[in-house]
C-alpha cells in the first residue's frame, strides 16, 4: 500500500482470540518513527474478537519512495501471549503539475501535464521519456501527457490526474 506524506492513513485491523473476555495490550509502532496513534487496549469480549484502528502520518518532507514498516502487537497481560502483524508501506507523493484550461467546446483545445520525477533508490521507473540531471546530480526522469479536453484517456477537464513513482496511476 501507499501513503501520503503528512496525510493520515488509517488502517482498521482485527483481534480475534480463542479466549473470551480478555484485554489485550496494543502497541503499534514503525522502523522510522513516523507519528502512529491506537488504542492501548482491545476487549474481545464474548465474540473473542475485537476491531482496532491504527492511524499513521508520515511527515509532510518525507521523500516519495521511502519505505516504511508498521508492525501492530497484541499482548495477553495475564498470560504473557502476544503475536504481531508487520506491514510495508511506500510513501508517495503526488505530482501537482497540471495545465488544464478546457474550454465547454472541447474539441479546440487539449491539456498537458509534465513532471521531473526520480525514484531515489533505483528501484527503476516503469517508462522513461527522457533523462536530466538535477542541480544535485540525481538522474530525473522527464514525463509530459498531452490529451485533448474531449478525450476519456487522462480524465477530462477538472478531473485530478495523479502520477506517482511505480507504477503510475491515474484517475
Amino acid at each position: 500500500s501507499t501513503i501520503e506524506p503528512g496525510i493520515p492513513f488509517i488502517l482498521n485491523f482485527t483481534l480475534v482470540t480463542n479466549a473470551t473476555g480478555a484485554r489485550y495490550t496494543i502497541r503499534a509502532r514503525t522502523d522510522r518513527s513516523f507519528n502512529v496513534s491506537f488504542p492501548s487496549s482491545l476487549d474481545t469480549g464474548t465474540s473473542g474478537s475485537a476491531e482496532g484502528t491504527v492511524t499513521l502520518t508520515a511527515p509532510s518532507d518525507t521523500v516519495s519512495g521511502t519505505d516504511v514498516t508498521l508492525t501492530i502487537e497484541a499482548e495477553d497481560p495475564e498470560s504473557g501471549d502476544s503475536n504481531y502483524v508487520a506491514v510495508r508501506l511506500t510513501v508517495m507523493t503526488k505530482v501537482v503539475s497540471i495545465k488544464a484550461d478546457c474550454p465547454v467546446e472541447c474539441s479546440r483545445a487539449s491539456w498537458e501535464l509534465s513532471a521531473n520525477l526520480t525514484d531515489g533508490n533505483g528501484t527503476g521507473i516503469a517508462e522513461v521519456l527522457s533523462y536530466v540531471m538535477s542541480v544535485d546530480g540525481t538522474n530525473v526522469t522527464v514525463a509530459s501527457y498531452n490529451a485533448s479536453c474531449c478525450s476519456q484517456e487522462g480524465g477530462k477537464c477538472g478531473h485530478m490526474f495523479r502520477l506517482y513513482k511505480e507504477p503510475f496511476y491515474n484517475y
